[in-house]
């Protein structure tokens, strides 16, 4: 074999580790899940502080690196009157940080959740909510100056 494709070799046995470690390796996401608001609140968790107060089984998926985050959780039907009356209308215009998330809007609106936004700067929360279950589904986007 000689030298140079020995180097080729190497280099290529050298790309092809890297991009294993960047597809296999160490990811920025940290998923939790929660038996209850207090729980989580305990742990310090990266919610929207107005969630309802019965909030259960929650799950969060939090991105360091793009400051995101997404996740569920459950909380009493009886409840969404006063969760519901916390949450602003989307409005992709308004809300920039989390503009992106517009077609995915529509599309769980036309799947019967309601859509509400919770702003906490410099963070935007977007529920979609089913108040027969008393289930939410929600994403954070950051606003980056």
């Amino acid at each position: 074999m000689t030298v140079a494709r020995w180097i080729v070799g190497a280099l290529m046995l050298v790309a092809l580790a890297y991009f294993a470690l960047l597809r296999f390796g160490p990811s920025d996401v940290v998923e939790s899940r929660y038996d209850s608001l207090q729980a989580a609140l305990a742990d310090h968790a990266w919610l929207p502080i107005r969630m309802p107060a019965s909030a259960y089984g929650i799950r969060t998926a939090n991105n360091l690196d793009m400051n995101t985050s997404e996740g569920e959780f459950s909380y009493r039907p009886q409840d969404d009157p006063s969760f519901a009356s916390r949450l602003a209308d989307f409005d992709a215009t308004k809300h920039l940080s989390v503009a992106g998330y517009a077609d995915e809007a529509k599309t769980m609106q036309s799947n019967g959740y309601r859509v509400g936004v919770i702003e906490e700067t410099p963070s935007t929360w977007v529920f979609y909510c089913m108040q027969s279950k008393g289930f939410c589904k929600f994403r954070m986007g950051y606003e980056r100056y």
